[in-house]
């Protein structure tokens, strides 16, 4: 089994960024994974003390599928923000200007209509992850399920919809299933599989369109008797990973 694509998404619910390498931590995961994420309107995030709380209260693409539509490019080293939407740019802004928040909540009311509306704010809690789940974690997918729920379906579906951090292929379909209590090794970083990912209707989404287009929950049940796709795995040592390195169980 090999490592085919490492993905990082800096803004919850955004897109994501494909890397060659990086370099997971122990008590994170993916250092810049999920480090902003887009509060909506009724948000019950605390602003004066940031700290990690439910997805719900943030602008996902479960709530609001029109949001994955939304082309995201975060440049770290000047700490800039672009957003674009069918190739035309909605905002390009510096993640700690005065203005962001106003800038963000223009360019989503250009696309959000439904769902999660405004106004919304880019937060950050410290060090910690935006992730759906408070333990610091990475989501492993495999190439095999994918191919499986295609045949199932009977169509291509983006990675995009499942939104995981490292994708790998050679083993059967769901074996990554069996991994859920078990360390598993990739090049030099050991991880240690703590539950499958039970799966919402973001994956009912298309990338592209930002609309619901396949009912993907129910055909997962249908032809597998399970809504899960991908597992999450805790960062037992800090350590690099590369594409193509090994994983081994």
């Amino acid at each position: 089994m090999n490592i085919t694509d490492i993905l990082q998404y800096p803004v919850k619910g955004l897109t994501s960024e494909s890397l060659s390498s990086i370099k997971l931590e122990q008590n994170i995961g993916m250092p810049a994974d999920r480090v902003f994420a887009i509060a909506h309107g009724n948000t019950q995030f605390s602003f004066s003390h940031p700290a990690w709380v439910p997805r719900k209260n943030f602008a996902v693409v479960a709530r609001s599928p029109e949001i994955c539509s939304i082309q995201a490019t975060f440049n770290h080293q000047n700490q800039t923000l672009t957003l674009s939407h069918h190739d035309s740019e909605l905002m390009s802004e510096h993640v700690g200007s005065n203005d962001i928040d106003t800038k963000l909540t223009e360019a989503l009311n250009q696309v959000i209509k439904t769902g999660q509306t405004g106004p919304y704010r880019l937060v950050r809690a410290g060090n910690t992850r935006m992730t759906d789940i408070p333990t610091p974690t990475v989501s492993i997918m495999n190439t095999q399920s994918l191919t499986a729920l295609q045949d199932a379906v009977g169509q291509p579906l983006s990675k995009e919809r499942f939104r995981g951090n490292i994708w790998f292929n050679g083993t059967a379909a769901w074996q990554e299933h069996d991994w859920v209590g078990k360390t598993i090794q990739i090049g030099d970083v050991k991880l240690y599989v703590t539950e499958r990912i039970q799966r919402c209707a973001a994956i009912d989404a298309n990338p592209e369109l930002g609309t619901r287009d396949l009912n993907l929950l129910k055909q997962l049940n249908q032809h597998f008797n399970h809504t899960d796709f991908g597992v999450l795995a805790e960062v037992e040592h800090t350590g690099a990973i590369r594409q193509g390195d090994p994983l081994v169980e």
